[in-house]
């Protein structure tokens, strides 16, 4: 008798544990009520403040988004020095490549594009020429400076290194980000400034002006895993969502494309 009931509770421990193994994995890939959450740090591109906030109010998992927004080239500087955090957003992947040289983080996934442009203010909207009022004297400018944000590097490397800094020479204020540059306009600070197509978007008293030599070139927003991560679980769950279709949508509405390849969605 002793005998059997010995073999029967070891019969129903070993059920049990079968039991709980199916219900712990089936349940690692939602939000599980009561447990602490997961955190991740983000680095993020100053200038992408606005969709991102969206973007991590929309990514429903037991993870918790702590983002630090400053300008990529500081991003990547302060994370040579520190190693911290768990994902980098730069405003463009050519940041990403020194840390990927240096095996401080993963190869770029790419998840959105933006274009360069002129941000001009809504009351002298009607100019003729908008680029040549960065050099014309008659107007106040705003000009990112080309070492420190994505912007800038981009459009010197269209105008040519020489001509852009003759727009920064000539500016009324120089920034590191092109947000910065885009608050000056909506402020009335300056008339003109350089930014994205999708930076005037953000603010009221600003709108975008395309200029046709720089519509062929764009950049590229990736997403990369830091060596630092602790969490690399729970920053890989967030790369996932980046680049699927509720995240792509989001992207969309903000302004920027997406790539309709990119934006199926990942299986982990």
């Amino acid at each position: 008798m002793i005998r059997w009931v010995v073999t029967s509770l070891i019969l129903v421990a070993v059920a049990g544990a079968l039991i709980y193994r199916a219900g712990g994995a089936s349940l690692t890939a939602k939000p599980v009520p009561g447990l602490p959450p997961a955190r991740i740090r983000l680095l993020c591109a100053a200038g992408l403040a606005p969709v991102m906030a969206e973007l991590v109010g929309a990514f429903e998992s037991n993870v918790k988004v702590d983002v630090s927004y400053k300008g990529s080239a500081q991003l990547v500087a302060e994370h040579r020095i520190a190693q911290s955090g768990d994902i980098l957003i730069a405003a463009d992947t050519f940041y990403h490549q020194s840390l990927i040289d240096r095996g401080l983080c993963s190869p770029a996934v790419t998840v959105a594009y933006q274009t360069p442009c002129l941000i001009i203010a809504d009351r002298i909207a009607k100019i003729e020429s908008p680029q040549k009022a960065l050099t014309s004297g008659k107007f106040r400018t705003s000009i990112p400076k080309r070492d420190h944000a994505a912007i800038g590097r981009l459009v010197a490397s269209i105008e040519g290194a020489e001509r852009y800094d003759a727009f920064a020479r000539q500016a009324t204020v120089t920034r590191e980000t092109v947000s910065q540059v885009a608050g000056d306009v909506d402020q009335g600070i300056v008339d003109i400034g350089i930014g994205w197509n999708t930076t005037a978007l953000q603010f009221e008293n600003a709108q975008s002006s395309e200029v046709q030599s720089w519509q062929q070139h764009r950049s590229s927003i990736g997403i990369s895993i830091l060596s630092s991560t602790e969490n690399e679980d729970a920053a890989r769950k967030f790369e996932q969502f980046l680049v699927g279709k509720v995240a792509s949508s989001i992207w969309r509405q903000h302004g920027y494309a997406v790539d309709d390849e990119a934006s199926a969605e990942v299986q982990p």
